[in-house]
């Protein structure tokens, strides 16, 4: 049938300007189910489900049986019987709710999933006491086909786990250590949200996967609220819909390798825009839950999983809160920047000089930000199996400064950034030449890496790998870093033609020392503890995680001052 969206899925769609397009018009919600979705329903050792408590509020869940447990017994009828855990809300909600239940065929091997909603009518379900065996039929209202993306493929089989080794822990407004660990180490999650119609609108129910990299849903410091991006989808906005309209949600964590599972139920809100960047750096929406009640219920999920994990192709990035630590780029403004002049320097690294419409002051070790959207977007797609991972790019990038900085007090509105080719952007501006006149939003500079040897005498030992060598050309150039009379050694470790890339500390006179390491003379634990009074520098780092890691463990208890930023 063609869709009749609600109020809340309609003012989402609205806001979001998609209320026109093809996907939101013509959607196939069907009133049964076809026989391809029912023998889906059929072949599976589970299933998510989302059902209301007796105080109106969802909750999520999944319960878990033999290939076969759960049957279409028709095109309008769900059946299964299974033994949930004494702590799941699934039999009280059942008892107590108004029978409304949304579920979700989802078949990780394959990426395929299929979604419907009905109601469980009194009387047409039974919760054994003696066993704890639940028999449930649902008469289903409405079947729809969902997309793949963020399915991480794995394999999963029923598994009989012992009631006597299932740990249920119940809490309130903040989440347990435990359960903020279990959700740091999931990369799915299961949401149930519900429309309570009004107006001559039919209630209905939701329940929707969300997947991502490990640890995308993100914490409060506090423990009371979680975030939970929402990437590029099929712009339905089902979930946000309910939420726009109803505010309450119910979460549901499964950990396929320990087996521990986390419930939650709490309000929730829908942020867009700029607000949602403010709050997580890089995306564009979210959905912030604030939590009511949770169950974690340790060695209760009925699954085994029996194959090794392959990250969905278009999984973006973990996304971090500000409060993480994660930055989130200026505002666009009316600033531009426009490439002036291009000159190569390695193979796979350019510097480029850009022209900026409004003079900026910034200092050595600081960083510029760029906007390459109005560029490089080509408009929503819903898939991208050629390049997944563009459907959640912003294209904002930020690069370090690599030139001489103003002096103290004045402005420029020319600067130097140098980059290796290794990205969408990066691949776009190395194609790019000065007769493109290619001009950008220019968001401004950040950071302050370094900042505190700026104008005096320091003692340091820079490590930097890679295009990592950026921040230290001017901090160690003749103006705008450290003081002259510094005693600076640098190691730095890069591949092959990284040794011309080296050369650049050649125009550094504050570089009283620089030794290169190449793949065929690695840098090592010894390098590093053969330099001069190492225990008297200040250790700076820029390059690659592996390194970081090696210089980390190379220098037990030594604060190590790193340059990172992420937009």
């Amino acid at each position: 049938m063609s869709p009749a969206w609600h109020t809340g899925e309609r003012a989402v769609q609205v806001k979001l300007g998609v209320q026109n397009d093809a996907m939101v018009k013509n959607v196939n919600i069907m009133r049964s189910m076809p026989p391809q979705h029912q023998h889906f329903f059929s072949s599976l050792p589970y299933f998510a489900c989302g059902t209301i408590d007796g105080q109106g509020r969802p909750w999520a869940g999944m319960v878990c049986g033999p290939r076969g447990f759960h049957r279409a017994l028709s095109p309008n009828h769900l059946a299964f019987v299974a033994k949930p855990h004494a702590g799941d809300p699934l039999p009280a909600n059942l008892l107590a709710g108004d029978g409304r239940i949304a579920g979700l065929g989802i078949e990780f091997e394959t990426r395929r999933r299929n979604k419907v909603f009905g109601r469980v009518p009194k009387g047409m379900f039974k919760h054994s006491e003696d066993n704890g065996e639940l028999q449930v039929l649902i008469e289903t209202e409405q079947s729809l086909g969902n997309c793949p993306k963020y399915i991480n493929v794995r394999r999963l089989e029923f598994k009989t786990r012992s009631q006597e080794d299932v740990e249920v822990k119940r809490g309130s407004a903040s989440l347990s250590d435990d359960a903020i660990n279990h959700v740091a180490a999931c990369d799915t999650m299961f949401m149930a949200s519900k429309h309570d119609g009004q107006a001559g609108e039919l209630s209905d129910m939701d329940v929707n996967h969300r997947g991502g990299p490990i640890g995308f849903v993100r914490a409060s410091e506090d423990a009371t609220k979680l975030y939970v991006p929402d990437f590029s989808g099929n712009n339905l906005y089902q979930s946000l819909g309910n939420i726009e309209s109803d505010r309450l949600v119910g979460l549901f964590f499964p950990c396929f390798v320990s087996g521990n599972a986390l419930y939650i139920t709490g309000s929730a809100r829908n942020v867009f825009g700029e607000e949602a960047g403010k709050l997580m750096p890089g995306t564009q929406r979210l959905t912030e839950v604030e939590v009511d009640e949770f169950i974690y219920a340790a060695a209760s999920l009925q699954l085994e999983q029996s194959s090794a994990v392959q990250p969905s192709p278009y999984n973006p990035p973990v996304y971090k809160l500000t409060s993480e630590g994660a930055r989130a780029p200026p505002p666009r403004s009316d600033t531009t920047a426009k490439l002036i002049k291009k000159q190569s320097i390695t193979p796979s690294c350019t510097r480029y000089t850009w022209k900026l419409s409004k003079p900026f002051s910034w200092k050595a070790g600081q960083h510029a930000i760029f906007d390459f959207r109005d560029e490089l977007h080509a408009g929503y797609a819903h898939m991208d199996d050629d390049d997944p991972k563009s459907l959640n790019e912003t294209y904002v990038r930020a690069w370090t400064i690599s030139g001489t900085p103003p002096q103290e007090g004045e402005t420029s509105d020319e600067l130097e950034i140098t980059v290796r080719k290794a990205g969408r952007v990066s691949g776009f501006l190395n194609r790019t030449t000065v007769a493109h006149e290619l001009s950008v939003p220019f968001l401004g500079v950040d950071g302050d890496f370094a900042s505190e040897h700026i104008g005096r005498k320091s003692k340091l030992l820079v490590v930097a790998g890679g295009i990592g060598i950026t921040p230290f050309l001017p901090l160690l150039g003749e103006d705008g870093g450290v003081a002259k009379g510094s005693d600076v050694i640098v190691l730095y470790a890069g591949r092959g033609d990284d040794e011309t890339l080296a050369k650049q500390f050649d125009h550094c006179p504050r570089a009283d020392r620089v030794q290169f390491f190449s793949p065929d003379k690695r840098l090592t634990k010894q390098d590093v503890e053969n330099v001069k009074d190492l225990k008297e520098r200040k250790v700076l780092f820029c390059g690659p995680a592996p390194l970081s890691k090696s210089l980390a463990e190379w220098l037990p208890g030594t604060a190590i001052e790193q340059e990172s930023f992420t937009y």
